[in-house]
């Protein structure tokens, strides 16, 4: 089995290193918080990111954290966008129509 802290260390140049492993393990919890509600993304994906995530020296608190944000920032994506119609319909704005000027 590979050593993982040695395959992130490949992918990723050391200098620039700390805020791009934040970045790359938000997006599939962006892109999955799309499709799915928050819940289901964290149960299905988090398994296998923590082991990953701890022992590329990530702080567990620091990548909660960004879970946690990424996966609201999911909904109001398309192609489904729950969260953005739920926002639209509060505020009595179309979200379906003719762009505003």
């Amino acid at each position: 089995m590979a050593d993982v802290s040695a395959i992130g260390s490949t992918m990723i140049p050391p200098m620039v290193r700390a805020g791009y492993r934040l970045i790359l393990t938000a997006l599939p919890f962006i892109l999955l918080g799309a499709v799915l509600e928050g819940l289901p993304a964290v149960v299905i994906l988090l398994p296998t990111f923590m082991p990953v995530v701890t022992r590329l020296g990530i702080d567990v608190i620091h990548c909660s954290t960004v879970v946690v944000a990424a996966t609201g920032i999911g909904p109001f994506l398309p192609p489904i966008g729950v969260g953005f119609f739920i926002a639209c319909g509060i505020a009595n704005i179309p979200a379906i129509g003719p762009p505003a000027r």
